[in-house]
C-alpha cells in the first residue's frame, strides 16, 4: 500500500482531501497533535496525517483533485511494511478512536543505496544495533516501516503504536536514553502523536 505522510498539520488539509470525488479518496486517513513532551523541539511539527492509495494510480487521481499542502509541511511518498501487529492494526481500523503512537524519520547513511538502506532496514528490525534487541515492553503493538519514495526530506519514518499514553512515554524514555550510534542512518529523529482515525478503510 502506499501513503501519503504529511508533518506539520492538524486536520484542515486533510480534511479538504476527504472532500474530493468519492472515487479518488483516499482508503484510509488519519490524523492528530504531536505531542511535545516526547516531539523533538527541532522538528516543529504541530501535527501529522497520514493517507492511504492502493496504487500509483489512485494516488495521481487523488493529488489531481487535493489542494496543495500549506507553506511549512512537509509531505513524503512511501510504501508502507507492517513489519508486526496487522491483525491489531486491522481491528484498529475497523474501531477507529484514539490510539497513541511514536514514530522516528531518518536519513540513511551516505554511501547507501535507496534499495541497500532498504533490506538492511527491513532486517534490522525490533532492534537498535546488531547485538541490542528492543525490550518487549516497549515494542509497541504494532511496527510498521514506511520505505519513502525519492529523495526528500526523510528517506525512513517508522510507526510504532500504543493503546495508550503511558506505554509511550516509556518507548519514548527508553529511545532517548539507548540508541546507539547506527551505521544505517546519517540523521534521525523521534515524534509522537495521539492519532485519530477520520476514515478507517
Amino acid at each position: 500500500m502506499i501513503k501519503r505522510l504529511s508533518f506539520g498539520i492538524r486536520g484542515g488539509h486533510v480534511a479538504a482531501g476527504l472532500r474530493t470525488p468519492a472515487d479518488v479518496r483516499p482508503l484510509r486517513v488519519v490524523a492528530g497533535p504531536t505531542l511535545p513532551a516526547v516531539t523533538e523541539d527541532d522538528l516543529g511539527y504541530d501535527g501529522i496525517a497520514i493517507e492511504w492509495f492502493r496504487d500509483d494510480a489512485h494516488l495521481a487521481r487523488f493529488q489531481e483533485c487535493a489542494s496543495e499542502p500549506a507553506t511549512g509541511v512537509v509531505v513524503v511518498v512511501a510504501d508502507e511494511v507492517v513489519v508486526r501487529g496487522a491483525d491489531w492494526l486491522e481491528q484498529r481500523w475497523r474501531e477507529g478512536g484514539v490510539r497513541y503512537k511514536h514514530l522516528a524519520v531518518a536519513r540513511r547513511a551516505e554511501g547507501l543505496s535507496a534499495a541497500e538502506f532498504s533490506a538492511r532496514w527491513l532486517g534490522h528490525a525490533g532492534r537498535l544495533s546488531s547485538t541490542v534487541v528492543i525490550p518487549d515492553d516497549v515494542r509497541g503493538c504494532a511496527y510498521v516501516q514506511n520505505h519513502v519514495r525519492g529523495e526528500g526530506v526523510y528517506h525512513a519514518v517508522n510507526e510504532v503504536w500504543f493503546d495508550d499514553a503511558p506505554s509511550l512515554w516509556r518507548r519514548a524514555g527508553y529511545f532517548r536514553d539507548a540508541v546507539p550510534p547506527s551505521d544505517l542512518v546519517s540523521w534521525s529523529a523521534y515524534l509522537a502523536t495521539r492519532e485519530y482515525v477520520l476514515r478507517g478503510g
